[in-house]
């Protein structure tokens, strides 16, 4: 598998890490290492589950995006082919957390990821992925 130091290519239109996207998260990923990625956030009212605590999909796609970040940040760009997620605590909106994601595993063109959140040092909620890079990198977005 490609390593990188290059940061990798973003879509603006991103929902989680788009720029130009004027309804979405626009989340600003860190590499500090090939096969990992961070960022932090706080948490927008509108994402509200029930009586002001998060919606766990919401989290959900914010691990998906981080291991995903984990493996562009390394140079492979895949899509999401299993994700299990679990949630350990309630996070209420407005609240800052702290995503990190890294690759576990490569085998071929199956990478394995893990990431976890975190509010205060507590962790929030984890997944493990499974990505699949493929043959053609163009093909992948």
């Amino acid at each position: 598998m490609r390593s990188v130091t290059a940061r990798p290519t973003l879509d603006p239109h991103c929902f989680c890490c788009g720029q130009s996207n004027a309804q979405g998260l626009k989340l600003r990923f860190r590499y500090p290492q090939p096969g990992e990625a961070t960022t932090s956030f706080a948490i927008p009212d509108h994402f509200t589950g029930w009586k002001d605590v998060v919606h766990g999909g919401l989290l959900a796609m914010v691990l998906d995006e981080t291991m995903a970040h984990a493996c562009a940040g390394k140079g492979l760009n895949g899509f999401t082919g299993e994700i299990s997620v679990r949630f350990r605590r309630p996070v209420r909106i407005g609240t800052v957390v702290e995503a990190t994601g890294r690759i576990l595993s490569e085998r071929r063109r199956v990478v394995t990821t893990a990431a976890r959140l975190a509010a205060g040092g507590t962790t929030i909620a984890e997944a493990q992925a499974t990505f699949f890079v493929p043959a053609d990198p163009s093909s992948s977005s």
